[in-house]
């Protein structure tokens, strides 16, 4: 029943709050503190190194929008978003991604992808994330050249597993770090 809660929760959530969730998921798992400033997000005391924590949610197969069904789409009460289920991940078409990412600015970057019964978490570097061409980084997310992106996809997820997996969580896994308050 919480597991049911929690998930229906993060596909309501805002993008930031949600986020925010995953940066004390981070923090609890491996012991992280909060950040010295605003460039990143949590800070590993022991080693000096500044931690970038970004999460997304990986929602299934929904019929898409379009002029010839929208208002029908709109106002139909049955239609809602769910969160893709684990076993589809290479299957079906999705795209999650990674935004606002200034790699000058972190030297740790985890990158939290939730699905349906899993999470997964993984952690690069910057210099991974700007020498392997499989991730596909995009400096061009804003003018500046300062930020980048990159996305997950069913054709994708596989490199980021093989390579950068940090962390698997299942629904009671995570609702027990959330209930674990180290403060």
């Amino acid at each position: 029943m919480q597991e049911d809660n929690l998930r229906t929760n993060f596909i309501h959530l805002d993008g930031k709050t949600f986020g925010k969730i995953f940066e004390c998921v981070i923090s609890r798992l491996d012991g992280y503190s909060k950040a010295q400033n605003n460039s990143h997000d949590r800070f590993c005391k022991s080693s000096s190194k500044r931690i970038e924590v970004k999460a997304s949610r990986v929602f299934g197969f929904y019929e898409k929008i379009n002029e010839n069904n929208m208002v029908e789409l709109l106002l139909d009460q049955t239609t809602n978003k769910n969160l893709m289920h684990d076993h589809q991940k290479e299957i079906y078409e999705w795209d999650s991604g990674i935004c606002q990412v200034k790699t000058d600015c972190f030297d740790f970057l985890y990158y939290c992808v939730v699905f349906y019964e899993k999470i997964y978490i993984f952690k690069i570097t910057p210099s991974q994330i700007l020498e392997d061409k499989k991730i596909n980084f995009s400096k061009k997310q804003h003018r500046n050249g300062n930020m980048g992106q990159f996305h997950l996809s069913q054709s994708t997820i596989r490199h980021h597993m093989d390579n950068y997996l940090h962390k698997t969580l299942n629904y009671k896994q995570l609702i027990a770090i959330l209930k674990f308050n180290p403060n």
